[in-house]
């Protein structure tokens, strides 16, 4: 495994065959990719990358974000990819595909949205719970934080789920806790408060994958169905069980997931 930058870009790579890029969601790194980097390296060039950090500009677009990953995929040689892209991290995917379409051979979109609209909140517990969650940042104590998002899992609030691997989501969101710089995320709420792709998903030929995790209430199943009727050549797998970090809290069946799709596609043969 080899971990390097590439100007503004960090990511890390493992493995050989096909070219299988990650990308993750607004807060995300590519340690969030974790389990694909060792449980797809098998099979193909696993390649998790960190969303790039910008300065706020009120012009910044979700393509910006793209732009650099296609100068890493030059960087790297590689002359075809299958991007993943986990939430956010699906908008710079989609548009890595739009701008960039002899580049990206495979498309795999988790939990992913195509515009600054998330739907499926109302007058709920996941509603309720997205809310409390706010309040592990709170100085209430480290076991005191687990104890509050455990409580947000169960009641599937927002990227939190009630799958075995929730503990794991919750170390990690931890882990992180301070490490994303606030002019950072700034700029990438702007980029996603400026792109909307749902005009144009009817542009993308390219063999896409949807993923959604069964119990994902940030994203709802409305999300999936649209990107389903509007890319022609897609496809859904659901991770039951799962919620928005589909990738990290139940891995196994992601990988698994992908893992079918990268053979049934012909991107890898059957090991």
């Amino acid at each position: 495994m080899s971990r390097a930058t590439c100007e503004s870009v960090k990511y890390v790579e493992n493995g050989t065959g096909v070219s299988l890029m990650l990308i993750p969601g607004l807060e995300g790194d590519r340690e969030f990719f974790a389990h694909q980097i060792e449980g797809l390296s098998d099979i193909a060039r696993v390649i998790a990358v960190d969303v790039v950090e910008r300065k706020p500009s009120l012009g910044t677009r979700m393509y910006h974000y793209a732009e650099p990953l296609v100068e890493l995929l030059d960087f790297l040689s590689i002359e075809k990819c299958i991007v993943l892209g986990e939430s956010m991290g699906g908008m710079v995917a989609l548009e890595m595909c739009l701008n960039f379409p002899e580049k990206i051979v495979g498309l795999i979109l988790s939990n992913s949205i195509y515009d600054r609209r998330v739907r499926s909140f109302g007058l709920n517990m996941p509603t309720i719970a997205t809310m409390a969650h706010f309040l592990a940042f709170l100085p209430v104590g480290k076991s005191g934080r687990k104890r509050l998002l455990e409580w947000v899992g169960r009641n599937r609030g927002f990227i939190f789920d009630p799958s075995d691997g929730n503990r794991e989501l919750i170390e990690y969101v931890l882990k992180r806790r301070g490490r994303n710089r606030a002019v950072a995320l700034l700029d990438r709420f702007i980029a996603v408060a400026n792109t909307d792709l749902s005009g144009m998903l009817g542009r993308i030929k390219t063999p896409t994958l949807v993923i959604r995790g069964e119990e994902d209430r940030f994203v709802g199943e409305e999300v999936a169905r649209y990107l389903l009727r509007n890319i022609e050549n897609s496809e859904l797998a659901i991770i039951k069980g799962a919620g928005h970090c589909a990738p990290l809290t139940a891995y196994s069946q992601t990988n698994d997931v992908i893992r079918k799709w990268l053979i049934d596609k012909g991107f890898v043969r059957n090991v």
